[in-house]
């Protein structure tokens, strides 16, 4: 019996996940999913309570970048072949759906030694369960973002920092910022910056 199960369900539409990865340890279960609309949720149950759930809208190069592993990855995921067996009890069910191909569904131990397409297919979505739980309040999308002195913005290592200068140099446009409360200064290329940007935020 093959790791693969092909759902059956195309007839009702095809499926509105892309990448679905359910985590079960126990009574204990982990759901990270991306859906086509670019919707990503993280929800977390433990037993019969009420799980907790995180939802945002994930940005374009996101899923541009889990397309591509998608792709890459489906023909190599559809060739496994599972144990019927998990060493220490816990399961993970890998969901995945690139558009035009069939969703496959493959149900593997937690435990293990991983192979290389399931370590793929985890560091794209860890990527994203790891955004959504350290940044649960959303990101702003800051890819077309044109820095103002005075603006200031949250960073990704909890920073706020606002944007003193904006200068043209040699390597680009170089942004330079101050810390808020905090003499700290530093210069950002415009690309680096918009990467590290979080959200946009009040004086």
């Amino acid at each position: 019996m093959t790791a693969l199960l092909i759902a059956l369900a195309l007839a009702a539409g095809p499926p509105t996940f892309l990448a679905e990865r359910v985590t079960t340890i126990g009574q204990q279960t982990r759901r990270v999913s991306v859906f086509r609309d670019g919707t990503a949720v993280v929800a977390l149950r433990d037993g019969l309570g009420e799980p907790k759930v995180i939802r945002q809208t994930l940005h374009g190069l996101e899923m541009q970048v889990l397309l591509q592993v998608l792709a890459e990855c489906y023909d190599d995921l559809a060739r496994v072949r599972p144990p019927t067996y998990s060493p220490g009890g816990g399961w993970v069910e890998w969901r995945i759906a690139p558009p035009e191909r069939e969703p496959l569904i493959v149900r593997l131990p937690q435990a293990g030694t991983p192979m290389a397409v399931v370590v793929r297919l985890a560091q794209a979505l860890d990527g994203i369960e790891n955004r959504l739980i350290a940044e649960p309040g959303g990101r702003e999308d800051l890819s077309q973002w044109v820095p103002k002195a005075g603006e200031r913005v949250l960073l990704v290592d909890g920073r706020t920092v606002e944007v003193r200068s904006v200068n043209d140099s040699s390597v680009g446009v170089l942004i330079n910022v101050q810390v808020v409360d905090n003499p700290i200064g530093q210069a950002f290329t415009l690309e680096e910056l918009r990467r590290q940007a979080v959200r946009r935020v009040a004086p």
